[in-house]
Parts: structure tokens; C-alpha cells; sequence
């Protein structure tokens, strides 16, 4: 069972539903043994910058990369904190520098961002989602 936290994951511009509150576990979701580890957490998807592939209201199982600025798989997807208490789910792709990374979409309506690295307070790879299906 991984924690389900009240924090949220913005798939497009903006701020987070949740924001100048304490993360808080919401509910607990099944997850394999062999996918989950000890310490990650779940959180919702809110915006449409990363579909078809994540869509709103879908679930992401993400683990904290704790060395992210000494190696990040680029190419992948993580959901980047920032310092300004903004989380954005995107995919990392290398900066114009060593100091800074490009956080691109998968709906191509939406520009890369490119952010400093100083301006990250923590970094998430997404592991596994669950997602959401238009009815």
C-alpha cells in the first residue's frame, strides 16, 4: 500500500491545488511489490500538458531522487518541485548549461520551460501511473 499524498502534480501552467499546506496522506492505493519501494508516494494529475499519456485526474506512483543534481536519467519523466512550491509533472530534457534543465510536455500546445537548477527543491521520477479514462 503507498500513501496517497494530498499533493498534487500540475500537468500545465499555473499553481498546484494544494499549495501553502503540509502534505497530508489522504488515502492508501495498492500498488505491486515488485513496482512500489519503501518511501514513494502517489499523488493526482492536474492539467493537460502531458496527455494523452498522463491525463487529469490520473494517479502517478513517484519516488524522490535524492542526487538528481549530480545524474538524472534525461528523457524521462519526473514531477519537479520548485521553489516557489509549484509541482510540474514533464519530461527532463538537458538545458542550454550544466545549470539548467528544459521541462518539456507531451501535448505539443505547450512551450518547453527551461528552469535553473537552484530554482528545483526536489525531483521525482515517475515510476507507475494509473490512469485516468474518458467515459
Amino acid at each position: 500500500m503507498v500513501p496517497k499524498f494530498s499533493g498534487d502534480g500540475r500537468g500545465g501552467p499555473g499553481f498546484n491545488q494544494e499549495v501553502d499546506t503540509d502534505y497530508y496522506i489522504e488515502s492508501y492505493i495498492p500498488f505491486s511489490n515488485e513496482i512500489a519501494r519503501e518511501g514513494d508516494v502517489a499523488i493526482t494529475i492536474y492539467g493537460d500538458s502531458m496527455e494523452p499519456v498522463y491525463r487529469e485526474g490520473s494517479l502517478v506512483l513517484i519516488r524522490r531522487i535524492d542526487m538528481w543534481r549530480e545524474y538524472i536519467d534525461l528523457g524521462r519523466t519526473y514531477v519537479v518541485e520548485l521553489m516557489d512550491e509549484r509541482r510540474m509533472i514533464k519530461i527532463v530534457k538537458a538545458g542550454s548549461d550544466a545549470e539548467h534543465l528544459l521541462l518539456t510536455s507531451i501535448n505539443p500546445a505547450f512551450e518547453p520551460q527551461e528552469v535553473s537548477k537552484s530554482f528545483i527543491r526536489s525531483v521525482w521520477m515517475v515510476i507507475a501511473s494509473v490512469r485516468r479514462e474518458e467515459i
